[in-house]
C-alpha cells in the first residue's frame, strides 16, 4: 500500500498495515519520516534527516497466519522447507509472517498443502461463529 500524503499518520499507519495485511510505505510529510511498514505492523525503515528516501528489499510471496490451530502445520512446513521459509513472530499479536524465499512454489500452495488458513481467515470465522451465537 503506498500512503502519498501530507499527514503523517502516527500510529494508524501501523494499524493500516496490519489491518490490510500488507506492506505499507508512507511518504515523509512536514516533520515526520516516510516509512516502510511490514504486514504485521512493524516499521522495518523510515527515511531520515540525511536521506529523503528509503532503499530496501521486500518479499511479497508471504501469508499473514493466526498461530491458533497452526502450530503444528508451521513446524511441519518450517521441517520441510527449511531456510525457505521464514517466519516472523513480533509477539503479543497472535500472527506471523510467514515468507517463502525458494523458487520451486509459492507461500499460497504451501498453505494450501499443509491446510493453513491465513490471519484474515481466522478472523472471518471467528466472527461468523460470534454472530451465530449473538444472533440467539
Amino acid at each position: 500500500m503506498l500512503f502519498s500524503t501530507n499527514f503523517g499518520g502516527g500510529i494508524m499507519r501501523n494499524f493500516f498495515a496490519f489491518d490490510v495485511g500488507c506492506y505499507f510505505l508512507s511518504s515523509a510529510a512536514y516533520n515526520c519520516a516516510g516509512v516502510l511498514i511490514d504486514p504485521l505492523g512493524k516499521e522495518i525503515a523510515t527515511t531520515s534527516n540525511h536521506y529523503n528516501y528509503i532503499i530496501e528489499t521486500i518479499n511479497l510471496d508471504y501469508a499473514v497466519v493466526h498461530l491458533d490451530n497452526n502450530w503444528e502445520k508451521i513446524a511441519s512446513i518450517r521441517e520441510k522447507y527449511g531456510n525457505d521459509v521464514t517466519v516472523k513472530d513480533i509477539g503479543y499479536v497472535g500472527v506471523v509472517l510467514m515468507t517463502y524465499n525458494g523458487t520451486k512454489t509459492t507461500m499460497k500452495d504451501i498453505l494450501k498443502d499443509f491446510e493453513v488458513i491465513t490471519a484474515r481467515e481466522y478472523f472471518n470465522n471467528a466472527l461468523k461463529h460470534r454472530e451465530r451465537y449473538t444472533a440467539k
